[in-house]
């Protein structure tokens, strides 16, 4: 099977997880030491390596979807992924390098959907035995007011090992001085 249609197995299959509630299953789709970043457009442009979600490890992923499922306490949503098919860049030793453009619709508990975000997945996958896997994700959102929510979303929870997610964002807000840090 093509490069092209291994990685668009992969996507879809990632996605289907979200949608479907399935967030247990999403840290699967990573390898170990994988790096996870959820970004802005403007500051990946501008080089800022801190990102509104990130994760350096698969163990910071499950402890993010434990949030999610025990500390977080929102309006019951689900989201709907479109994801276009992946342009294939360099394979290389450490992997394949991708980019895949997506639209996320977000869709409340009373029926109403909105445009919840829309931008470019840029990864690194490796093959492990015969499965693709992430070894970096960097979700780079075309408008920074998809990552205002993520901030709000994971402000203030902690992880499995009693860290606080707070850090994080301030620290982003410190780094991206002309956004607003409350989120306004």
């Amino acid at each position: 099977m093509s490069a092209l249609l291994r990685v668009a197995e992969l996507n879809a299959a990632y996605v289907a997880a979200i949608d479907t509630d399935r967030l247990e299953a999403w840290p699967d789709f990573f390898v170990d030491d994988c790096l996870y970043k959820i970004t802005s457009a403007e500051n990946h442009k501008r080089g800022y390596s801190a990102g509104i979600v990130y994760a350096d490890s698969r163990a910071m992923l499950r402890d993010r979807v434990t949030a999610l499922r025990t500390a977080n306490i929102y309006e019951r949503q689900s989201y709907r992924h479109i994801i276009g098919l992946p342009v294939i860049g360099a394979t290389e030793a450490d992997g394949i390098a991708a980019e895949t453009p997506f639209l996320v619709a977000r869709i409340m508990r009373d029926g109403r959907t909105d445009l919840f975000a829309t931008g470019v997945y840029l990864d690194r996958i490796r093959d492990e035995r015969g499965s693709l896997r992430f070894a970096e994700r960097l979700v780079v959102c075309d408008s920074g007011h998809s990552t205002r929510y993520w901030r709000y979303r994971c402000e203030g929870t902690d992880d499995a090992m009693g860290r606080r997610y707070e850090s994080l964002p301030r620290m982003a807000a410190r780094l991206a001085p002309d956004e607003d840090p409350s989120g306004k």
